[in-house]
């Protein structure tokens, strides 16, 4: 009975991992939603994570990894997950005595629940690495297939807008600004940003590129950390095309023009080099330092940074701006403030506990970044984190709740289990000999 059924264990988790990184922000979630009436992705994705977990210990979960999350090694890396479990239900609690609470705010915290369980039952049951980030990789050669026809399409197709598949299912189709969809979807093949003005860069003007998320910035923080932890052979199913992989996705960013995304880039960019030996150091801070005084001195001449800099007045950084300043002018672990804060325009409550959860996770994957840094100053997955760090002051009340978030804190994980795993057999290796 349990050999026939743990044949489905590996798909199913496959499929489960897909669905909960494809669950906000995407072209395929707004489409299941148009075509199936009632649709809950979060409903869709809970069964099936309870599916996949019963399976799991139908297989049988090796009980000598139960206790790993209490390993001395790997209790910093688990450390992210335990604050972002704890944020995720004191923000539940916290709304429910604020008479806020909706079937939305539970069914986030049961699904990140059931997926962390889901993921770490994975490990315990000896899936390898590869297998728990191969769904991961199959969406970023997907979107990095896709994009490159697309962008080969669309210097060589005239007035390639016309060829648009039918928008009107997404939901924020109608924020264009210009009177029009904000969206164009050429030959079914990924989202342009053709609703409002045109972006520029080196003189040229364009649509941005966002892929099936419903913003750049969305696209940016979703693949970006894929295409950095698979640049190590080691960590990705085979595959040989590792120069066109690179040379595609930089293209691709460069079109999806998000700030968030090449500020972030940037600055793991200048921390790579910062930390090749001294030389480089003092190399990149003068480099730094120079084009720092270049830009404020010609802000007005330079092509490169116009559009960029506009989207630093844009609505959604000034949003952003806002929410921080009011949760800054109302935080108090005393009276009305320690266990309700009202913030933004939708009703969202924050509180003083749950902002310093969520600021402790924030911490915990810094942490975790230096950690490993100090260990590899190559290592992928330190520099896939730091992209993320970064991207969290983008917007600390929606990125750090994100799926890919937790994902990739998942994925540390069990980088440093399986580390943990070759050093413990090492050693017995070693002790066998004496």
């Amino acid at each position: 009975m349990s050999n026939r059924l743990s044949i489905f264990y590996t798909p199913c988790l496959y499929l489960a991992i897909l669905l909960f990184l494809l669950g906000e922000g995407t072209v395929a979630l707004d489409f299941a939603r148009s075509i199936i009436p009632g649709y809950s992705h979060s409903f869709v994705t809970i069964l099936i994570m309870i599916g996949v977990i019963f399976l799991g210990f139908i297989k049988g979960i090796n009980r000598k990894t139960i206790n790993m999350m209490f390993s001395s090694r790997l209790i910093f890396a688990g450390l992210p997950i335990i604050f972002f479990v704890l944020a995720s239900y004191i923000d539940i609690v916290i709304n429910l005595f604020s008479s806020n609470v909706s079937f939305s705010y539970a069914a986030f915290l049961i699904r990140h629940l059931l997926f962390i369980f889901l993921v770490l039952q994975a490990i315990a049951c000896g899936e390898s690495f590869i297998r728990i980030t191969k769904p991961y990789f199959h969406l970023m050669l997907f979107i990095l297939i896709t994009g490159a026809t697309l962008f080969l399409l669309n210097i060589v197709v005239d007035n390639i807008n016309n060829y648009t598949v039918d928008v009107g299912f997404l939901r924020k189709s109608g924020e264009g600004n210009l009177g029009r969809s904000l969206y164009s979807m050429p030959f079914g093949m990924g989202l342009l940003i053709t609703g409002q003005n045109l972006a520029n860069f080196l003189g040229f003007n364009f649509y941005q590129f966002s892929s099936y998320f419903f913003e750049p910035q969305i696209f940016g923080f979703m693949m970006v950390p894929g295409f950095i932890i698979f640049l190590q052979k080691n960590y990705r199913p085979d595959f040989g095309l590792k120069t066109p992989m690179i040379l595609v996705a930089m293209v691709l960013i460069i079109w999806a023009h998000s700030l968030t995304t090449l500020s972030a880039l940037l600055g793991i960019g200048f921390v790579w080099l910062f930390l090749r030996n001294i030389y480089s150091a003092i190399f990149i801070l003068t480099i730094f330092i120079i084009l720092l005084l270049v830009v404020i001195a010609n802000l007005d001449e330079l092509s490169l940074t116009i559009s960029l800099i506009n989207k630093l007045n844009s609505s959604s950084s000034e949003t952003s701006i806002n929410l921080f300043t009011e949760i800054w002018q109302n935080l108090s672990f005393i009276g009305d403030g320690a266990f309700n804060i009202r913030v933004g325009e939708k009703g969202r409550y924050l509180s003083a506990f749950s902002l310093l959860l969520w600021g402790s996770f924030v911490i915990a994957v810094f942490f975790n970044i230096a950690i490993e840094i100090l260990i590899n100053k190559n290592s992928a997955f330190a520099y896939a984190l730091l992209f993320l760090f970064i991207c969290y002051f983008k917007d600390l009340w929606h990125l750090p709740m994100s799926p890919i978030s937790i994902y990739l804190c998942l994925i540390f994980f069990a980088y440093k289990f399986n580390q943990e795993h070759i050093h413990n057999a090492y050693q017995r290796l070693e002790y066998s000999k004496i």
